[in-house]
């Protein structure tokens, strides 16, 4: 009983640690996620931006990335390009799971 409880109590540090050490990088992941997650912007925007969606699917091109790094407070620059077509983006983190994208 002794020994079970020595592990359950080392299984709950290693998990509290896991989950402090991913929260910035998983936020940064799910920028990038959304952002990728949002071609009808893309689509409106014209230009290199229209070149990243693909036009008879409305969905973003295969290949295209997404690349995303802290501004400030709730906010992330982000790259999205595919190929030689890149466009600069900043993602605006809302409440309730929105978020604004604005050229950069």
């Amino acid at each position: 009983m002794r020994r079970r409880a020595g592990l359950l109590a080392l299984v709950g540090v290693l998990q509290v640690g896991v989950a402090q050490a991913s929260t910035p990088s998983s936020t940064a992941h799910r920028a990038e996620l959304h952002v990728l997650g949002s071609p009808r912007v893309f689509w409106r925007w014209g230009g290199v931006a229209r070149r990243l969606v693909d036009p008879r699917t409305r969905l973003m091109r295969t290949g295209t990335r997404a690349t995303c790094r802290h501004l400030r407070t709730l906010s992330y620059t982000c790259t999205v390009h595919n190929g030689a077509d890149a466009v600069r983006v900043v993602y605006i983190d809302r409440k309730g799971g929105a978020f604004t994208l604005r050229r950069h």
